[in-house]
């Protein structure tokens, strides 16, 4: 997280329309969650998602690490200073018989909000956490890729990609690609409600996704999207030496988003993300939703 998010929290809530921060609530001191609380206590509009599924025996079942103990001990802090809560809860086969009684229990400590969804992910098997940590100690970062795994590879192909394998120098990678026939576009979800991202180094994305791809790495940038790579050299998005007016009339940023449609990029990103604005179809179903506070 952020070192100055306090701030950025404060900055947000005073000049925004809303705020909203969704976590997991297991990390950081009391102190900066009684810090957050008294914030939207007085920034109305500001408010936090606690991202918990389950109680107890089950909540760190699909959120790895994450105490109990210091959850609660958070949730109640920010609560107590007065801070506005939304409980989101995951529903799996391992927690549904325990939403009623969650229900009840952010109701008790204070919450605005209990928001219960079905979900199509779900938490990995122990067994397969415990090979995942006894490979990655015998094979070089370097080597592991998350789109090698086969059960990604298996998801990708059901939503219209290719998989090909490139074995270069012994090293296995995967390489997914689109099908990108006529009858597909792209439809960015960014673009379509009006939101970009502003990433921790003051670059602009359409979207998290693309942040995530390609500023983790100027290398994995030039691998990917290797006419990208030169305008990101001179800072076509970045934020801390160039106007908003300025990155979205940069060249760079209209040849990316007419790439949507000329599709004279590959933008792999953007076809897994947004084909056929496959946004739109959310991947839960909400089952309850309460308002405990009017």
């Amino acid at each position: 997280m952020h070192p100055e998010f306090e701030w950025l929290y404060e900055f947000s809530s005073k000049y925004f329309k809303s705020t909203g921060v969704h976590t997991n609530g297991g990390a950081r001191s009391t102190e900066f969650w009684k810090t957050l609380g008294t914030i939207s206590k007085e920034y109305s509009n500001a408010a936090v998602t606690f991202a918990i599924d389950g109680l107890q025996d089950t909540n760190h079942l699909y959120r790895r690490n994450v105490k109990w103990e210091k959850l609660m001990l958070n949730v109640q802090t920010y609560l107590d200073a007065g801070g506005v809560a939304n409980w989101k809860y995951l529903v799996f086969d391992h927690n549904k018989h325990q939403v009623d009684e969650a229900r009840e229990l952010a109701k008790k400590l204070g919450f605005e909000n209990f928001t219960a969804e079905i979900s199509t992910r779900q938490p990995p098997l122990e067994e397969e956490i415990i090979k995942a940590k006894q490979v990655a100690k015998k094979i070089p970062e370097i080597e592991i890729k998350r789109a090698h795994q086969p059960n990604v590879v298996r998801r990708l192909k059901k939503d219209g990609f290719r998989s090909k394998i490139n074995n270069n120098d012994n090293k296995k990678f995967a390489v997914v690609e689109d099908t990108n026939d006529n009858d597909n576009c792209i439809s960015c979800r960014g673009i379509a409600t009006h939101n970009m991202f502003l990433n921790p180094k003051g670059r602009i994305w359409p979207c998290c996704f693309l942040s995530e791809e390609y500023d983790t790495s100027i290398y994995w940038l030039e691998k990917r999207e290797p006419w990208l790579a030169e305008y990101y050299r001179n800072d076509f998005n970045n934020l801390n030496n160039k106007s908003l007016e300025e990155i979205f009339t940069a060249p760079a940023w209209k040849e990316m988003t007419d790439a949507w449609s000329t599709k004279k990029h590959e933008l792999r990103t953007c076809w897994k993300q947004c084909k056929n604005s496959k946004w739109k179809v959310s991947n839960t179903a909400i089952v309850s939703a309460d308002r405990f506070k009017f």
